[in-house]
């Protein structure tokens, strides 16, 4: 048998063999002692004499699947001197994913051009879905691929939760003829039209007449009265994919996890594929019901009680390890001298802080904060007010609702009701900025003067739901009147109107997964072994982390490059925290390993830094 290294710069790999030795500049830069920790980690260490090193050229390193390995990078790119760090700017996705509560289905708006591209029905027939107006989505999620997960809460019938593609280019032929059959805006007006969309009853002749970009439907609990799939949000993935979807169920007081490749809720610690909430919540005789939910970067999976739960109404925090699948903390009450509490909408910001829209409770927000490594419960609660506002309207705020966070830390507020110089309260559509810090007021411009707030109600548009932000920090608000505005930070635009029945919290567009729950970039390269019989020993890496940034390695072992582009990719190993990452033992025998790097940064004020990589693997069996 021999032993390789193979060390990696960031230029491009010119050893078509797998077998050459080390180049000049490569050897220079060892000598040099440019990645010293790494070599006395190899050329001082247990590795038998005749260990050879692949080498790497000058001739570029590769972020878009060229170059060595195969490498690929997000959200990452090359500094000055060649080194690895976090790219500058986010992947964006232009779409927000818009439920009509009323009608049961979910429009997809570009949210460059402000116009609806296409519209979906919210589920597909089967395990005792049936596709119906009834089925009442109120709840998108967008993973980091551009697809979209919808909560339908499906009262007195059978909750669920479906996945949509983004891309239709990834949709499959379920019936074969050669086209995708799926929604489009085929004469380009901005309205989804009869014939522009597949009709629910269509759908509930079979799969194959239903939208071929709707790809799966998972049911969720029972059949039995009450709100079913009424909380959601999709945690951190491993190596950056596609992160696991929380379901909160709010009849029967449960969280699911599904698996974001199969759909299928995965099992939790005690055997149970759900996990509840606990009996007698903080003494109260109560069980809560998931009504939001929201991850933050410590991958602590925040979820907000229903409003209807205490009486009188109370707002409640619970607190789950997204990792582990366990509490934290099932009870967080809200100081008792806030009298009449509620809430509705739930956000976290760069700080990882959870925000909550008063509703009931009036014209207030509320924020909680419990720092990283926090004993449970000593957290801080903090109300702001923002009654005393007065809008371009000469109107007030009556409560609030809808609430998002955006990367500079304004915290954006929907406003469903005002309220004149008289106290009269009417529906309305109505947007607030706060700065998250100390809630002092941002006041918005709109038609060349700035104001306190904006009220954009008219005959379309009132009673506001939830807000978002797309690629560009545009506010999207939702209104239940059935039309959707966008504030741009100079006008407020009124975008095509829909039936009434808009309806819809939580991260619509992927922002808030993108900036504050998944705050990285990663890059990947596929380490060619010798045979499937190729034993991986270790990685090893220079880094440099400053506070509030870290690197992790996760590793794949597999037999075909094919095998990682499939539905199903073979496991990772990881995360490994430090260099080296001893894998020998762990990690199975294949051909290939692919290496990602994340790279993190909570703070998004200073970028790690990879300098250089080498794995080491023995080749068993083969002679040199």
């Amino acid at each position: 048998m021999f032993m390789v290294g193979a060390f990696a710069t960031f230029a491009g790999c010119n050893c078509p063999d797998g077998n050459d030795q080390p180049d000049a500049s490569v050897d220079a830069g060892q000598d040099a002692g440019v990645d010293a920790g790494v070599d006395a980690g190899v050329d001082a260490g247990p590795w038998p004499e005749g260990t050879q090193f692949e080498g790497l050229g000058d001739a570029g390193f590769s972020l878009d699947g060229g170059g060595a390995g195969g490498s690929t990078g997000t959200g990452v790119e090359l500094s000055d001197a060649g080194t690895l760090v976090l790219g500058s700017n986010d992947v964006n996705l232009h779409y927000a994913w818009i439920a009509n509560n009323n009608n049961g289905w979910v429009s997809k708006y570009d949210t460059r051009t402000n116009k609806e591209v296409a519209r979906y029905f919210s589920a597909l027939p089967g395990n005792g879905v049936t596709v119906v107006a009834g089925n009442n989505p109120s709840r998108t999620s967008v993973d980091l691929n551009g697809d979209v997960l919808v909560a339908n809460r499906a009262t007195g019938l059978q909750g669920s939760v479906t996945k949509i593609l983004g891309n239709p280019a990834a949709c499959p032929d379920r019936n074969g003829n050669g086209v995708i059959d799926t929604s489009r805006d085929t004469n380009a007006d901005g309205v989804i039209q009869t014939g522009e969309f597949i009709a629910a009853a269509t759908c509930n002749g079979g799969v194959n007449n239903c939208d071929e970009c709707v790809v799966r439907t998972t049911a969720l609990g029972g059949t039995g009265s009450g709100v079913k799939s009424r909380a959601m949000a999709i945690a951190q993935g491993v190596e950056n994919e596609v992160g696991d979807i929380w379901v909160g169920h709010h009849a029967e007081r449960r969280i699911f996890r599904l698996d974001p490749f199969s759909g299928q809720p995965k099992t939790f610690p005690g055997g149970l594929n759900y996990l509840e909430v606990p009996p007698n919540a903080g003494g109260t005789g109560i069980t809560w019901g998931p009504y939001g939910m929201a991850v933050d970067s410590q991958q602590r999976l925040w979820i907000v009680a229903a409003p209807g739960d205490f009486t009188p109404r109370k707002t409640v925090l619970g607190v789950v390890n997204a990792n582990t699948g366990t509490w934290i903390d099932a009870f967080i009450p809200a100081p008792v001298d806030w009298s009449t509490q509620s809430m509705y909408g739930i956000a976290i910001d760069g700080k990882d802080r959870v925000w909550m829209g008063a509703w009931e409770g009036g014209p207030y927000v509320y924020r909680y904060e419990l720092p990283a490594g926090a004993t449970p419960g000593t957290g801080t609660w903090t109300r702001f007010y923002v009654g005393g506002l007065v809008s371009n309207k000469g109107t007030f705020v009556n409560r609030t609702r809808g609430i998002a966070a955006d990367e500079d830390g304004t915290i954006w507020i929907s406003s469903d009701q005002s309220k004149d110089g008289s106290n009269a309260v009417a529906a309305a559509t109505q947007l607030i900025a706060i700065n998250g810090d100390d809630g002092g007021v941002k006041r918005l411009e709109h038609g060349g003067t700035t104001y306190d707030f904006l009220d954009m109600t008219d005959g379309n548009s009132f009673t506001a739901i939830g807000v978002g932000l797309d690629a560009e920090g545009d506010v999207w608000v939702n209104n239940n009147s059935g039309n959707v505005v966008v504030y741009d930070h100079q006008n407020a635009v009124t975008l095509t109107n829909q039936a009434a029945g808009l309806y819809t919290y939580s991260d619509f567009t992927g922002y808030q997964l993108r900036h504050f729950t998944a705050p990285s970039g990663s890059y990947r390269y596929i380490q060619n072994g010798c045979a499937p019989s190729t034993r991986w020993m270790q990685v090893e890496w220079e880094e440099s982390t400053p506070p509030g940034t870290d690197i992790e390695l996760y590793v794949r072992p597999a037999n075909a490059l094919a095998d990682y582009e499939s539905a199903t990719p073979p496991p990772a190993f990881g995360p490994y925290n430090s260099s080296p990452a001893v894998i020998d033992g762990l990690v199975p025998q294949s051909q290939f390993l692919r290496l990602e790097f994340r790279l993190i940064s909570l703070n998004r004020e200073a970028t790690p830094e990879l300098r250089g990589f080498r794995t080491i693997f023995v080749c068993e069996g083969i002679i040199n």
